[in-house]
This record gives structure tokens, C-alpha cells and sequence, in this order.
């Protein structure tokens, strides 16, 4: 209300420009003093504070681990986004949002072997086979979760399930070798029995992955990052399907031989606000211009 009483007075010229935009830059001040000392602390009552100080051991031993860590945490032990703060993969934490799919898989034992977790942070082991690896300043330790599955593997047989209840039953069921068998909704791509073949990630970017494929018969390659609208696969350079395996990751067929998988994250939704954007900001500028084009006057 201050602002816009701000600007009325500018418009109707009661306020120079200059006194306009000093009061503008006072009340903005006020609100960044009011949004910054909220809740202000000193370092020794700070808790969650002084915790970011204490768990950064743990996060530099998982940042020196090559096997893509993707570390699970209770929240009574780490209350904040560890993986958010200190660059690590974590899985779980306060999030805007949550694909359907993956809020209701997440706490199943299956599927968690299938997100790649294969680490964990707490005082002591969750289960039974988890192998600690190292203890932080913090008195919390790491563990080494041995069934979770690689970030990037090779698959070769699939199923098709009639919808996502479907899917998620197969993958539940212990008959199904999720080492070898991938699930998606709808028919499944045609794959090869065959043994071997491996996959590496040789660059992950937030919004691209590229790996290096070797198949020693037609495959499915897949990765255990979260599937949704928006990605795109390409095989060799050439564009192909990306498949939801198992309804939450992403899957890409590769025929026999070595392959470059590049996915990338192009959601036609971001390019169609840019385009509009960029029309929006040229109708202004347009009604501007001829606005400001004098008007010639015929003397009578």
C-alpha cells in the first residue's frame, strides 16, 4: 500500500522523480530489515546453525566417494536439507513438491534399492546389513546401504503393467528380479537375454547426464534419477523414447554395442513462457513507442 501510495503521488506529479525513488529504496530496506533479523540468533543458541558447522565432516567424505552418493537421513538427526546445503544427493528432506508416483513408492523397501540409496546418516544402523564407513564430529556416522542397486545399470527383460496399481504390485512382488527386469505401464520394448554389458555416467549436470553404454545384446539402460515430463533421450545424437521404469526413473533402449545416452531436461512448457514472454515484452514496447510518437496537429 506504501508503494503504490508512492506511486500515485509520483504519477500526479505531487513527488519529484528523485524523492520517489529514495522513498522506494527506504521502504525496501525496511522490508530486508524486517525479513533478515527475524529470528536472529547468536551462533551459541543458533542449533541448526551450529549443526551445518559440525556435519560438514560428513558431507566431504561423501563428496569423495565415486559412486554417485544418494544419502537417506532421519529428520530428529539432521532437521534441515543436508543435501541442499552442503551439495550432496539426499533423498528425503523439506520439498516444494513430490511426483505422485514417488510419494507413494518411497518408504518400500523395493524401491529404495531402485533409487540408488546408497548411503545413510545416523547413530546407528537402520538395518541389519548396513556397514558403518565413517563417524563425524557430530557423533553421527555413515553406513553403507550394500542392496541399494548402481546409479546407472543395464536391464535385460521387461514387463508391462496395465497402469501404475500394476506396476507398483509387479515390482513388489519377490518373484520379479528387478537386477535384470525392468517395469513400465503399457507394452514393453522388445529386449535381449543376454549377461554383461555396463553403463558409466561420465558428466551428470542438473539438467543433463550423459553416459557411455556397452551392451552385449539389446538392452535397457537405466538411471536412477526421477522420471517426469520434460526429459528427452537421444542415442548416438538420434532422439528416442525415454521410458518410466517402474513408474519413478528413466530408461532408454540401446541396441548391441557401445553407445553415447545423453538425457536432457527440455520441458516444452519453459520454452512456451519464453516465447510468450519475449511477445509480451514487444506489444510493450510497441504501445510504448507509439505512445511517445508525436501527434502532428493541422493549423487551421
Amino acid at each position: 500500500l506504501t508503494l503504490a501510495g508512492i506511486l500515485m503521488l509520483r504519477r500526479r506529479s505531487s513527488l519529484s522523480g528523485t524523492a520517489a525513488g529514495v522513498l522506494t529504496i527506504l521502504l525496501l530496506l525496511f522490508e530486508l530489515n524486517n525479513v533478515s533479523n527475524y529470528s536472529l540468533r547468536t551462533f551459541e543458541t543458533a542449533i541448526t546453525l551450529r549443526k551445518l558447522d559440525e556435519h560438514r565432516n560428513l558431507a566431504a567424505f561423501l563428496k569423495q566417494r565415486t559412486d554417485f552418493p544418494r544419502v537417506e537421513m532421519e529428520h530428529k538427526d539432521i532437521p534441515y536439507n543436508f543435501g541442499d546445503w552442503f551439495g550432496v544427493d539426499q533423498f528425503g528432506g523439506f520439498q516444494p513438491g513430490l511426483s505422485k508416483s514417488l510419494w507413494l513408492t518411497a518408504g518400500e523397501p523395493p524401491y529404495r534399492m531402485l533409487y540408488a540409496i546408497n548411503y545413510a546418516i545416523g547413530p546407528a544402523p537402520a538395518r541389519p546389513d548396513q556397514a558403518q564407513l565413517f563417524q563425524g564430529n557430530s557423533g553421527l556416522k555413515i553406513f553403507a546401504n550394500p542392496r541399494a542397486f548402481p546409479r546407472a545399470r543395464m536391464v535385460h527383460a521387461a514387463i508391462g503393467a496395465a497402469d501404475e496399481v500394476a506396476v507398483r504390485i509387479a515390482v513388489m512382488n519377490p518373484a520379479t528380479d528387478l537386477r535384470r527386469t525392468v517395469v513400465v505401464q503399457g507394452a514393453p520394448p522388445v529386449l535381449e537375454n543376454c549377461d554383461g554389458g555396463d553403463v558409466q555416467i561420465v558428466r551428470k549436470r542438473t539438467t543433463s547426464v550423459t553416459l557411455h553404454a556397452n551392451a552385449s545384446c539389446k538392452s535397457m539402460v537405466v538411471l536412477a534419477d526421477a522420471w517426469f515430463l520434460g526429459w528427452k533421450a537421444f542415442v548416438d545424437g538420434k532422439p528416442t523414447q525415454i521410458y518410466a521404469a517402474y513408474d519413478v526413473i528413466r530408461g532408454v533402449v540401446v541396441d548391441a554395442g557401445q553407445h553415447e545416452v545423453v538425457m536432457r531436461y527440455r520441458p516444452g512448457s519453459v520454452f512456451t513462457g519464453m516465447a510468450l514472454a519475449l511477445v509480451g515484452i514487444l506489444l510493450c514496447a510497441v504501445l510504448q513507442f507509439r505512445r511517445q510518437t508525436p501527434v502532428a496537429v493541422p493549423l487551421s
